[in-house]
């Protein structure tokens, strides 16, 4: 039996250890919430090395069953990724973080962050419409929702961003600039201020982008911001004509890059002061500049290397201190197990080893179990993870982006009304009796290279395909976001399928071959959208505004754009079109058209 006294010994050295191991835990979510602070309201300098302060915290938070700090850390290093262009990366960091949001264990004030994420990914996957959609989305769910005023100051700052409309990107960045000021977040403040002088520099109001790049430098002088200092210099050297004014300039942006150690600004403010010494005569110095410029690129391409290197050095002191910890702690227990050699004889000795080893045995067995299933799990999240990507494109390629994402967040989607949008329809002349030349393969091959032409037009016009039937084409410009140039674009499209269509016509003519000639109809009206089918999902509109669209094409001619007067009245200041009259449409009466024929 062992001793009482033995027991108690034990119990308090076991509380101690606990107590210790508690101590330190707290420790640790305090660095870890500092670390996440610094990321979130400072400008990162290097995102390769935030993407491994973003693993600490994720460990960190994980191990304290922090998960909604944890899902944050995980949407900040999606950001981070997204920021490399490590687009895949980026994607599977933020579908991590949505499925642990999935569970339920946080509020909706995340889901602002969520937003803000997926439209950072969308500015670099050059997805202009996804960039948009989150953003706005993610700054009407903040109003619904508020959390982190920080998160709502880089919404509106990527807000500022959206667009060409200098009034809207002003209004985006100086609310941007009023939560930085209101939270005393001076690096935050820093950069909305240079972005309202960016925005007054590209529309050549010079005057008053200095005055806003003045603003921001006492600021990132104050804090000792080099960076940001040297941007803010090298900024205004490109606003000045005064020569003697812009070297003071350039000259001060190569001295804070220096001092930030940020060899990529160094090298491009090199360059800047280069071009300066040549503008001013000095060609020797400019040449040395130059050649000093280039020298700093190859340490640019090598800085890959240096950080492995650094990597190893880091893990190596790091195994060394424990290695030196681990050799000090058990000089330590030696020395216990030695007096206690003295105070206990052999058989409670014997037994004391045997219960601390039967504990470390029980330990070895449940961390490697853990470990074992740690990795199974990780393996199938990574599978899981990557069925989801997939699925989401296939999603994306049969539904609008808007109306796959309201699908995804809701589970269900509601029918819109759309007071106007402009429907195009394409048919192709004689199509059976030139179908009976072609072979079958040959056929579908045609057809496709044609839509595929099709597809590639209207999206770059910004107009929705909705489907095809057989030998007919249908799309749709003002849905489902709604756009003020929804005529426009949709004659602009359908300008090019004619033009395009003609070119095919004459090749094959030169060959001897059949060829199609397309005829094409446009009405712009009301319509109602929305998402039809159980088995296969399908976005489709509907209204008198299709049937007539059916009809303009219908009534038309080969190798012409025939519109409705609807149409006519929203682009004759944009067109040339020929007035064809009233013109009887099937079950549609006498109806107004016009033949388009190109652009003023």
């Amino acid at each position: 039996m062992i001793h009482s006294g033995w027991l108690k010994s034990l119990f308090f050295f076991l509380f101690a250890l606990n107590f210790a191991f508690a101590g330190k835990c707290q420790q640790g979510l305090k660095y870890a919430d500092s670390l996440y602070n610094i990321l979130n309201t400072r400008g990162i300098q290097n995102f390769s090395k935030a993407v491994k302060s973003c693993n600490q915290l994720i460990q960190i938070y994980k191990s304290e069953k922090e998960n909604c700090k944890t899902i944050n850390s995980l949407l900040l290093k999606s950001y981070c990724q997204a920021q490399q262009a490590k687009i895949v990366e980026s994607s599977a960091t933020l579908i991590l973080a949505d499925r642990m949001f999935q569970r339920g264990e946080c509020d909706s004030s995340l889901l602002a962050n969520f937003y803000y994420s997926k439209g950072i990914l969308g500015k670099y996957k050059a997805d202009k419409k996804a960039h948009a959609f989150n953003i706005n989305k993610g700054i009407e769910v903040w109003k619904r929702h508020p959390g982190d005023s920080v998160i709502l100051y880089k919404l509106y700052q990527a807000a500022g961003g959206i667009g060409s409309d200098m009034k809207a990107g002003l209004a985006n960045y100086q609310l941007a600039l009023t939560i930085a000021k209101n939270h005393k977040l001076p690096y935050l403040e820093i950069l909305a201020i240079n972005n309202i002088g960016y925005v007054y520099a590209v529309n050549d109001m010079f005057e008053k982008a200095s005055s806003y790049f003045k603003q921001a430098l006492p600021v990132a002088k104050r804090l000792n911001a080099y960076r940001e200092s040297g941007m803010l210099y090298n900024n205004l050297a490109g606003l000045t004509t005064d020569m003697s004014q812009q070297g003071m300039y350039i000259d001060s942006a190569v001295k804070y890059a220096a001092f930030s150690g940020i060899i990529s600004d160094l090298q491009k403010y090199k360059v800047n002061r280069s071009f300066f010494l040549k503008r001013v005569g000095k060609m020797d110095a400019a040449y040395d500049e130059l050649l000093s410029s280039s020298e700093l690129k190859d340490s640019i391409l090598s800085e890959k290397n240096i950080e492995a290197v650094a990597d190893m050095q880091e893990r190596y002191e790091a195994q060394k201190n424990a290695n030196a910890i681990q050799k000090l702690t058990s000089t330590k227990l030696e020395q216990e197990l030695n007096a206690i050699r003295y105070k206990r004889n052999q058989g409670r000795l014997l037994v004391g080893i045997f219960v601390i080893l039967a504990i470390l045995a029980v330990l070895i067995f449940s961390f490697i179990v853990l470990r074992k299933n740690r990795n199974k799990l990780f393996a199938k999240n990574i599978e899981l993870d990557q069925a989801r990507i997939a699925s989401d494109k296939l999603l994306l390629n049969i539904l609008p982006f808007e109306v796959a994402e309201e699908l995804k967040e809701f589970g269900s989607t509601a029918a819109k009304h759309f007071s106007e949008v402009t429907v195009l329809f394409t048919d192709f002349k004689d199509f059976t009796s030139i179908s009976e030349e072609l072979g079958a393969q040959e056929l579908v091959n045609e057809i496709n290279y044609c839509y595929s032409e099709f597809d590639n037009i209207i999206t770059k016009y910004g107009i929705e395909k909705i489907k095809t039937i057989g030998d007919s084409y249908m799309c749709a410009g003002g849905l489902p976001v709604s756009s003020q140039s929804h005529a426009i674009d949709v004659v602009s499209a359908a300008l090019e399928i004619r033009d395009f269509m003609l070119r095919e016509k004459l090749k094959y003519e030169a060959l001897g071959k059949p060829f199609f000639e397309i005829r094409i109809g446009c009405h712009t009206g009301p319509v109602v959208a929305g998402i039809v089918g159980i088995k296969k999902f399908a976005y489709d509109i509907w209204g008198d505004t299709v049937n007539i669209a059916s009809r303009m094409e219908s009534t038309g001619v080969a190798g012409k754009v025939n519109v409705s007067g609807t149409t006519y009245a929203l682009i004759s200041t944009k067109f040339h079109c020929q007035e064809r009259g009233k013109i009887e449409a099937r079950n549609k009466g006498m109806i107004d058209m016009y033949f388009v024929d190109n652009a003023k």
